[in-house]
């Protein structure tokens, strides 16, 4: 069974307490959009072309998709990617995980 790989950016309003964010802590953006999640969200994974693996796509998650990412969403402040991979088909089509508008 062939794997999509999808990439899940974390953004917020500008907004939001980033004075608040600790870079050092274990899960740091996943941590600071739970925390703050009247003003932040995780977008919902839209798959990508390009890499073949979850790990290339983590390395190269900046290449691949923030160029086109930013100017789409300038009312947003970029806080981090992470790539996912599900295994496609009719059951595995939907990337969508809890989203935050």
């Amino acid at each position: 069974m062939k794997t999509a790989i999808a990439i899940v950016v974390f953004a917020c309003l500008p907004s939001a307490p980033f004075d608040a964010f600790d870079p050092h802590r274990v899960n740091a953006v996943e941590h600071f959009v739970e925390q703050h999640s009247d003003v932040c969200w995780a977008e919902a994974p839209e798959p990508i072309e390009g890499p073949s693996t979850v790990e290339e796509c983590n390395r190269g998650a900046l290449f691949f998709f923030m160029p086109g990412w930013i100017p789409r969403h300038p009312d947003r402040v970029y806080l981090g990617a992470r790539c996912v991979a599900r295994p496609s088909g009719p059951s595995h089509d939907d990337f969508r995980p809890k989203v935050i508008p």
